[in-house]
């Protein structure tokens, strides 16, 4: 264990307040024994469900994974954690340090106490906010519950402070309204977690964010056990590294709480033709993030714009219900689609479209012109020898 820099883990009791319970955790972090900062983590639940014992720091743990690892800390627990979840977590560590070598580190972890052999409660949770992929796994649960080679979802979980800030109450009660009334026709309930997860830590969000929703799923593990993550990306498409994937979401599961990697078989087109019978589901999909209008779909941002064109292709009889007007060859010049992911999914699209004849003439030719590389990118491609001669010689100018 480095005696340099440590992040140490302080569990705190369960507090309730305003209808709330919290439950917390100090972060301490330390250099040369000299703390250096001292933060708290906390996730708030709503009265009368049970949680996970203050002591127990597996959802801790799992949230400061990515800030260890990218400050090169080592942790120390001051509370319990799963023996299977110290097994998992350390070659979770190793798997990323493998992919991400110049950014994250190997780094220790010592528990004071630590638990083995609980039993998990099967009743199973998902990570809901009315997207198309948590959509789909909850659809494919719903329509396949009398099978036995299935997972039945009993509940579901909406986290406040993830892609709605913590300050914005008013779009995330419109958002879980909205969510509630359509989980609602299937006799799922759902529950509100607000966390400061996001606002704390700095480390990438798209490298954390599965770790933010299953530290926060799991401090409901008492009575759920299970936790269904709904894939991003399909087998055939892999986005290595990404946070949430198939390969390393299993290694966050603990002796007492299952994590499951779900619906990956299936690409964003085969999701969303999958929900076409679920009217209620497609009509109240929430997919954008990145719009002035949280809490609702802005109409206007690339994610909006590639799912109103699936909808569209997939010639479906009703939309998600989307902000503003939308004119799809229009629209589509003024984004950018800049990451592997999104390129990924565009490319889907225009195969799907081209192949089914289902989107129209202008529409296809925009999203093509769109795909275009840059003409710089195309002489100097990213990372290549003669991009970083240019760069080179642009800096000696």
């Amino acid at each position: 264990m480095s005696k340099n820099k440590k992040l140490i883990i302080k569990p705190k009791p369960i507090i309730d307040q305003n209808n709330f319970q919290k439950r917390y955790c100090i972060l301490e972090r330390y250099n040369f024994d000299s703390l250096e900062s001292s933060e708290e983590l906390f996730y708030e639940v709503p009265l009368g469900i049970e949680l996970a014992e203050f002591s127990d720091c597996d959802n801790y743990l799992i949230a400061i994974i990515f800030e260890a690892m990218t400050e090169k800390r080592d942790i120390i627990v001051e509370g319990s954690v799963s023996k299977q979840l110290l097994i998992n977590i350390r070659e979770y560590i190793e798997c990323w340090v493998k992919w991400l070598p110049d950014s994250l580190s190997i780094i220790n972890i010592k528990a004071k106490d630590i638990r083995i052999n609980k039993t998990i409660n099967e009743n199973c949770i998902c990570a809901y906010s009315g997207g198309v992929d948590a959509s789909f796994s909850v659809w494919k649960s719903y329509k396949n519950q009398e099978r036995f080679d299935t997972y039945t979802i009993k509940s579901c979980a909406f986290i406040h402070g993830m892609d709605i800030y913590l300050d914005d109450q008013k779009s995330f009660d419109k958002a879980f309204a909205t969510a509630q009334q359509t989980l609602a026709e299937l006799n799922i309930d759902l529950i509100p977690i607000k966390t400061n997860f996001r606002q704390l830590m700095k480390a990438n969000w798209e490298y954390n964010h599965a770790c933010a929703m299953i530290s926060s799923l799991s401090v409901l593990k008492k009575n759920l056990g299970i936790c269904i993550l709904g894939s991003s990306e399909p087998y055939d498409q892999l986005v290595i590294p990404w946070g949430s994937n198939p390969i390393t979401d299993h290694l966050l599961s603990s002796d007492d709480f299952k994590v499951v990697h779900d619906g990956a078989a299936y690409n964003r087109i085969e999701k969303s033709e999958y929900i076409l019978d679920w009217e209620k589901g497609v009509r109240n999909l929430r997919v954008c993030w990145e719009g002035n209008h949280q809490g609702a779909n802005c109409g206007l941002c690339e994610k909006c714009l590639r799912t109103k064109l699936i909808f569209t292709a997939l010639k479906s009889n009703f939309m998600p219900d989307f902000y503003s007007n939308l004119k799809l060859a229009r629209n589509i010049k003024t984004i950018n689609i800049n990451s592997v992911a999104q390129i990924g999914e565009w490319k889907s699209v225009l195969r799907y479209a081209e192949l089914n004849k289902s989107l129209d003439a202008k529409v296809i030719k925009q999203i093509k012109r769109k795909m275009r590389k840059p003409i710089d990118k195309v002489i100097f491609p990213v990372n290549s020898r003669s991009r970083l001669l240019l760069k080179w010689i642009l800096h000696k100018k």
